[in-house]
């Protein structure tokens, strides 16, 4: 989660808006020329889902998603506006973090 905010606050900095692309089966498309062998570490669990990317230029965003979407099958969602249980509002001015508050009352 660092490394998001990380990213976030450098995208702010630099007056950039984020935006958020989803992956649809990330494992199942593409193809490999080589064998590959993966060993996972035992408790450590990788999932892609979602990506974040943004750039300064709004063209070059919208050229990387229809670049991207050809070549893995996946669908722009937008500017960025909920990541890993945060909430991010961007503005012109600003942009702000706010942490869901998820609970069930029973």
């Amino acid at each position: 989660m660092k490394a998001i905010r990380m990213l976030i606050a450098f995208a702010a900095h630099m007056e950039f808006i984020l935006y958020q692309m989803d992956v649809k089966s990330a494992l199942l498309n593409g193809y490999l020329k080589e064998e590959v062998l993966v060993k996972q570490h035992p408790g450590f669990e990788m999932y892609v889902d979602d990506i974040i990317f943004g750039a300064t230029n709004e063209a070059m965003c919208k050229e990387f998603a229809e670049i991207m979407g050809n070549e893995i099958e996946m669908s722009m969602m937008g500017e960025l506006n909920f990541f890993l249980g945060q909430q991010i509002k961007q503005t012109p001015t600003r942009t702000m973090i706010h942490k869901q508050n998820i609970s069930k009352n029973y």
